[in-house]
């Protein structure tokens, strides 16, 4: 009799190691949903379900157009100058500039008009309620008008949702005029 209590009492601790690898996935897939649902991201770091990515050069490349406008100077700028212009992207109406969202934008090489500097973060633009702005230095080598293309990555929200717009293109139009149509230089 004292044998078989001595061999149940060893053999205890084997049976229960049979159920030890269950338990120990058990508790880990436990863990980590509860740290998925602990720490959610935030609403503006990714796009949500319902926003439509952005295919540069596909068939969709318009789909947030309607979410946005672009602007650029009205008056034109002088011809072998120096100018300081402000291009800007407003949210459309409902919408908001997501501020916490990392912006940037690089804009391309572009015939006829130097720009100073071709990348902005979002520490270099000025963002407000429904407005960004990014304040650029270009200088244009002939009269008329010129696009300047850029490539943007910025977000735009309403109350409920924002839309994160990846690699959009963007054209800015620059009018530049020379010789009596040309503005008078700032002064210093």
């Amino acid at each position: 009799m004292m044998n078989k209590i001595t061999d149940n009492l060893n053999a205890a601790p084997t049976r229960g190691l049979r159920y030890l690898p269950l338990l120990i996935a058990s508790v880990a897939l436990v863990l980590v949903a509860a740290c998925d649902k602990s720490a959610p991201e935030s609403p503006t770091a990714q796009a949500p379900v319902n926003s439509i990515p952005t295919n540069p050069g596909g068939a969709d490349e318009d789909l947030n157009a309607d979410r946005y406008a672009l602007g650029a100077p009205k008056d034109a700028i002088a011809v072998g100058q120096k100018s300081e212009v402000a291009l800007t992207i407003e949210a459309a109406d409902g919408l908001k500039v997501n501020e916490e969202f990392p912006w940037s934008i690089t804009f391309e090489d572009t015939e006829g008009i130097e720009i100073a500097q071709k990348e902005f973060k979002m520490d270099e633009l000025k963002l407000e309620n429904r407005l960004a702005s990014i304040p650029v230095t270009v200088s244009a080598s002939a009269p008329g008008k010129h696009t300047v293309n850029a490539v943007g990555n910025f977000s735009v929200c309403n109350d409920t949702q924002c839309y994160v717009i990846r690699n959009q293109k963007l054209a800015f139009n620059i009018e530049a005029a020379a010789g009596e149509d040309a503005p008078e230089p700032a002064a210093n």
